[in-house]
């Protein structure tokens, strides 16, 4: 009889030693959700244009290399896996690059959950303000750089020409660039541009707009697309 109760009491014991061992965790109520939650943060914000408060759009945001991207309306959002830095309640950094806007770095603290980031960004690049055809196939436009004239390094018109068809083949569009030439300053900030378009024997120029790329010396760049010909303004 007493044989019989120890043998019992034996194997109920190796039965729960089995179990704690095998699926302790899960023995001892651990949730594995929270806990991959718990590795993960939400970041959202909007970046704005410091001057005219405008959204910034297509501008890339990078999270210590967990990289994020503005929509036309400014704003962003990232799932962030976090690590070491942020378990330890560390700043991550912070850099922030666009083809418009002046570079910026700064730091953040980043906890598990919620967390919200804005900025401010200063635009850097040169701005096409308008084109106009002032004769024939000759184009005029004028460049706005904050930074000076003298930081415009670049100009181009980018215009569609249509190519007509020869023999079995199709007609087609045809883009072209061509570099402008500064024929005039205007002020400390606006300088002139002028080209003339090319002239093709196989092909017709688009006359529904046309583009206009300016870049500066750092490297930003900006591009006015389907930039039709202002009515009224000479």
């Amino acid at each position: 009889m007493f044989f019989r109760y120890g043998l019992g009491c034996l194997f109920i014991i190796v039965f729960l030693m089995l179990a704690i061992s095998c699926d302790s965790e899960k023995f001892l109520g651990y949730d594995y959700q929270a806990d991959a939650l718990a590795k993960t943060a939400q970041i959202k914000g909007r970046l704005i244009d410091r001057a005219t408060e405008e959204p910034a759009e297509e501008v890339f945001i990078s999270f210590d290399g967990q990289d994020a991207q503005t929509f036309v309306d400014g704003d962003f959002q990232l799932e962030y896996y976090l690590g070491t830095d942020e378990e330890l309640g560390k700043f991550i950094p912070i850099s922030i690059t666009s083809e418009k806007y002046f570079p910026l770095d700064t730091t953040m603290m980043i906890f598990p959950g919620e967390n919200e980031f804005n900025a401010e960004l200063t635009f850097g690049a040169p701005e096409p303000l308008g084109t106009w055809e002032v004769e024939n196939e000759r184009f005029r436009t004028v460049i706005r750089d904050y930074q000076g004239v003298d930081d415009i390094d670049q100009v181009y018109w980018i215009a569609v020409y249509w190519v007509y068809p020869t023999g079995d083949q199709e007609g087609y569009r045809q883009p072209d660039t061509v570099a402008m030439e500064r024929t005039a300053i205007l002020d400390d900030y606006r300088a002139e541009y002028r080209v003339s378009a090319p002239v093709y024997s196989d092909r017709l120029i688009i006359r529904r707009g046309w583009n206009i790329l300016a870049i500066d010396k750092m490297g930003l760049r900006c591009m006015i697309l389907e930039f039709f010909v202002p009515e009224g303004v000479e």
